[in-house]
């Protein structure tokens, strides 16, 4: 493979240089391919000409959504088109500025001259230098072996004096004494949502971005897909949270285990570090996430959810708070002035919004506004029962205090309007009465599951929405 960066200052530079690029492949039979802006799409199209037609083009808002699925997408495109010819493909990754994310995308293409080593392809990054911050354009010439302006293209030397910008792979450690989570068996052909159960809530509650968590579970499920069968389970350690998969039986293709598989690689796009352990017939992948040194804040309002969790709000004393966060006194009348400033800052941090988590896993998990309806009492349930039935700390808040929070009242009206707006979408009669009627059974679910530590009452729950929702039919 040859994995060019492509530095361009004016869209005459950028027409000028790829339309022959792409022209080229047409004119020898080759596939050509361009993932780019709508913009840039019209550019090379008027550029082209007639050779337009012959080229596949994808939007790059779409194609670049998360590293580890745009590494699956491109290895099933040229898989599709793999034979004597290689495939010239254009690919402009999205960056967007959030610093988390770009420095994934900048691993990705890092990791990319390692994923299709093998592959007979040709493909062009470009890199609007007009655009992306110095840093970002330093490292194009660090993840790519060549590197291409208007005036011609050279072996990147940056690339060659550095390293991969990716996490590390190394043996893996033992952990004495780690909090592990429930484990779950994956086999082969086996139900989807086992996988995803058995990570997402764990993942979440340790504060791993949404998509983060979903190219986790790529990456889990590349590396037991390979297998009979395999054990995944999270756990936490010494300020770090992990993932693990071992996987047993032997290979479906038969052969070793490949540490430069996608599951591994996909791993190395998003977390701190990779430890493998193979030997004949199994093989241990955990995915590992260091956690930082959290600040005093970020400390007490962790033990305030630990503690009231357990006590309650009105039980629950500041020294307690301050014992369990490990700050000064001082230190913590300096973040907040009084404890009536604690609990307003508490229930509007993010362990306790709990909708924001739920939400994103629904959507996840279907395209169907109407199905999302119904599976949101199954997500419910998931939610309780690994968060240990504490259930939604603004409704207990509220409840002990005896009085109407304007924190439950908010979360209330986000979640009757998500309902109101899904049932509009899914083209339901009445998506007013019916998101008021699901905020009751979803209250009222949350309420009952926490009362009595179960979630045998979903599957009522579900029943009862599935009539609500069939009805408006």
């Amino acid at each position: 493979m040859i994995h060019e960066a492509f530095l361009y200052s004016t869209d005459d530079e950028y027409a000028a240089v790829l339309a022959p690029f792409l022209s080229e492949a047409v004119l020898a039979g080759q596939t050509a391919i361009a993932v780019t802006s709508a913009e840039r799409i019209r550019l090379l199209r008027e550029a082209l000409g007639d050779d337009q037609r012959e080229v596949s083009f994808f939007d790059a808002d779409e194609w670049y959504g998360r590293p580890g699925a745009t590494l699956a997408a491109w290895r099933a495109e040229l898989d599709a088109h793999a034979g004597a010819e290689p495939v010239r493909a254009v690919g402009e990754v999205a960056f967007t500025g959030d610093e988390a994310a770009d420095t994934r995308w900048t691993s990705y293409e890092s990791l990319l001259n390692r994923a299709f080593a093998d592959r007979s392809a040709w493909i062009v990054c470009p890199y609007d230098t007009r655009r992306l911050p110095e840093q970002i354009v330093a490292d194009a010439r660090r993840t790519h072996p060549v590197v291409s302006t208007g005036v011609g293209r050279a072996p990147s030397p940056a690339h060659f004096a550095g390293h991969e910008l990716a996490a590390s792979l190394s043996p893996s450690v033992a952990r004495a004494g780690a909090e592990l989570g429930a484990a779950a068996t994956i086999t082969a052909g086996g139900d989807p949502l086992r996988l995803r159960r058995a990570v997402t809530w764990s993942a979440r509650s340790a504060g791993l971005s949404t998509d983060v968590v979903e190219d986790l579970i790529l990456a889990v499920g590349e590396v037991a897909s390979g297998y009979t069968s395999a054990t995944v389970r999270t756990g936490r350690a010494g300020g770090e949270w992990f993932c693990e998969t071992e996987a047993v039986g032997r290979a479906s293709n038969g052969l070793p285990f490949d540490e430069n598989g996608l599951g591994v690689l996909i791993g190395r796009l998003i977390c701190n570090r990779v430890e493998v352990d193979h030997g004949r017939g199994s093989v241990l992948v955990r995915f590992v996430f260091g956690v930082p040194r959290a600040s005093p804040s970020e400390r007490i309002l962790a033990a305030c959810t630990e503690l009231f969790a357990e006590n309650g709000v009105r039980a629950t004393g500041i020294n307690a708070i301050i014992a369990l966060a490990g700050v000064a006194k001082a230190t913590f009348y300096a973040q907040f002035a009084s404890k009536n400033d604690l609990v307003i800052a508490w229930l509007q941090s993010s362990p306790v919004q709990w909708f924001d988590s739920v939400r994103a896993e629904l959507e996840a998990r279907t395209p169907s506004a109407a199905e999302r309806l119904t599976l949101l009492f199954d997500l419910l349930g998931e939610w309780l029962a690994a968060d240990e039935f504490h259930g939604c700390q603004i409704l207990n808040t509220a409840l002990e205090a005896r009085r109407v929070d304007p924190t439950l009242v908010e979360l209330q009206s986000e979640i009757e309007e998500y309902l109101r707006s899904t049932a509009r979408a899914a083209g339901l009669a009445d998506p007013d009465g019916l998101a008021a009627q699901l905020l009751v059974l979803v209250t009222g679910t949350i309420t009952i599951a926490t009362a009595r530590r179960s979630a045998d009452f979903v599957e009522a729950a579900r029943l009862a929405a599935d009539s609500l929702v069939a009805a408006q039919r």
